[in-house]
């Protein structure tokens, strides 16, 4: 379990680190940012009824948030059309932005909010009181940020 956990912080980190890099090493395989079949660690295995490895693809698919006046509502869901695919999420990244468009920022970080995601959706929780909770992020008129998910295909 230590070692799958090594994994995923190594990709989440080079995720991270590279977007936008395009190619970069990873385990002495080459892996593309821009790719829709990305392969993470050397070998495949199952512990716990976790697959990983050569052969588990993740892919990713994006999702526009559309209008979300965050000041006024506490949540958000967005329809995601996996079908059964949806019980294969293994990341959720959401980029929310402000109202002067300035900045960007990420959703599920300390004082931000939640995503879970269903059958049907993904839910997206503001904490009530956090750095999202404030008239900087209350206007509807654009889309205000993006869903990318990251599922085993």
């Amino acid at each position: 379990m230590k070692k799958l956990f090594v994994y995923l912080l190594s990709f989440l980190a080079l995720y991270i680190f590279s977007c936008g890099s395009g190619d970069v090493a990873f385990n002495k395989k080459s892996w593309n940012a821009s790719a829709f079949d990305q392969r993470v660690v050397d070998e495949t295995r199952k512990d716990d009824g976790i697959i990983w490895g050569i052969g588990v693809n993740l892919q990713p698919r994006v999702y526009k948030i559309g209008d979300w006046d965050m000041n006024a509502d506490n949540s958000k869901q967005v329809a995601h059309g996996l079908g059964d695919n949806w019980k294969k999420v293994r990341i959720i990244n959401v980029l929310i932005r402000s109202d002067s468009a300035t900045n960007q920022q990420e959703f599920c970080t300390v004082g931000g909010g939640t995503a879970t995601v269903n059958n049907i959706d993904i839910s997206l929780a503001r904490l009530i009181g956090g750095i999202f909770d404030n008239p900087g992020y209350d206007s509807t008129s654009f889309n205000r940020g993006w869903i990318t998910i990251w599922y085993a295909g």
